[in-house]
């Protein structure tokens, strides 16, 4: 058994095409006051060729968008359901231009 992870964005399925590489990937939930999150870091996402970002990856991770994040093993199930509220572009040692993506659930508007 192999876990599995499904990121939507905008009810599109982004990490099925293989051409997204998600490097890192955290889910926060909780049932207080402050919100609930999720964070994932798409890997190799800089274009040596053109000195830019893959604007096929970048503009799918626009803020505002609605995101859902599905995790299981054999079948996956819908754990976290929210929006982007930040997008990072990074550059480390190990990883060639990453795109780092943090989400909010529906309490971040209330914050």
């Amino acid at each position: 058994m192999v876990p599995t992870l499904e990121i939507k964005v905008d009810g599109s399925k982004m990490i099925s095409s293989g051409k997204i590489k998600v490097q890192e990937s955290s889910v926060d939930l909780t049932c207080g006051y402050e919100a609930s999150g999720c964070e994932f870091l798409l890997g190799d996402c800089y274009d040596t060729e053109k000195e830019d970002f893959d604007r096929d990856i970048s503009d799918k991770f626009q803020i505002g968008k609605k995101v859902d994040v599905m995790i299981g093993y054999e079948k996956t199930e819908l754990i976290f359901s929210g929006y982007i509220d930040t997008v990072s572009y990074e550059f480390e040692g190990y990883l060639p231009g990453g795109i780092r993506v943090r989400c909010m659930d529906a309490k971040g508007l209330l914050m």
